[in-house]
């Protein structure tokens, strides 16, 4: 069931034009993330969690949150 918050719903309809699945996940994969087995995105090249751009987290978050990856 689709949970990501208005504001973060928002900011993907600002950055896609909407709040499919595409735009977030192509452009984390475009970055550089890999797409496993499980549905979660893995970023092979940072070393820690604090290096992850906010612009990044707010896709993985919105993946997680409305197209539920990782669970």
């Amino acid at each position: 069931m689709p949970t990501a918050s208005k504001e973060l719903r928002e900011k993907m309809i600002e950055r896609f034009g909407n709040i499919d699945i595409f735009g977030p996940q192509e452009y984390l994969i475009n970055k550089g993330y890999i797409l496993n087995n499980y549905e979660w995105i893995i970023s092979p090249d940072i070393e820690s969690f604090a290096d992850i751009p906010e612009e990044d987290w707010d896709c993985i978050d919105f993946l997680i949150d409305e197209w539920d990856y990782g669970k």
